[in-house]
């Protein structure tokens, strides 16, 4: 799990930083640069060792910014006019957040759990694959 959480959190803020920033105006990228060094952070603080309030916190930072960067993407999209990226956008941030409140009240927080980071993960590789395929996520600029 350690080693996962290591992938994961050198991988995201690299892709972030080096393509999402690229190719999208706004400040999506800098949301999964946070989720990444939480992760990190999570990865060096594991629970049952006295410190379960720091991993606590590590994971509630990485849960919230990876929900937010489909949300702040959803802005830049729809302003670009692509409307229906935007709202694939909005729908798995609001997934995501939805599903991460959902791990507070009940027996059920680990599914939850889950789920809630599966949103927000799928929205990561949906927009890499896009970026693969087309080099961009915006259309590219009129030339006058």
């Amino acid at each position: 799990m350690t080693l996962g959480f290591v992938v994961f959190g050198t991988a995201v803020p690299l892709y972030g930083w080096l393509a999402l920033r690229a190719a999208l105006p706004g400040r999506a990228w800098i949301a999964l640069v946070v989720t990444g060094v939480a992760t990190l952070g999570v990865a060096a603080v594991p629970l049952g060792r006295g410190t379960d309030g720091l991993h606590g916190a590590f994971a509630t930072l990485g849960y919230v910014s990876l929900a937010l960067a489909p949300a702040l993407a959803s802005v830049e999209l729809r302003r670009a006019g692509r409307r229906s990226a935007a709202t694939w956008s909005l729908l798995a941030a609001a997934a995501a957040a939805a599903c991460l409140l959902a791990t507070l009240p009940g027996p059920a927080h680990g599914m939850f759990q889950r789920l809630g980071l599966a949103f927000g993960d799928a929205w990561i590789v949906a927009t890499a694959v896009v970026l693969l395929r087309s080099g961009r996520l915006l259309p590219p600029p009129e030339i006058e």
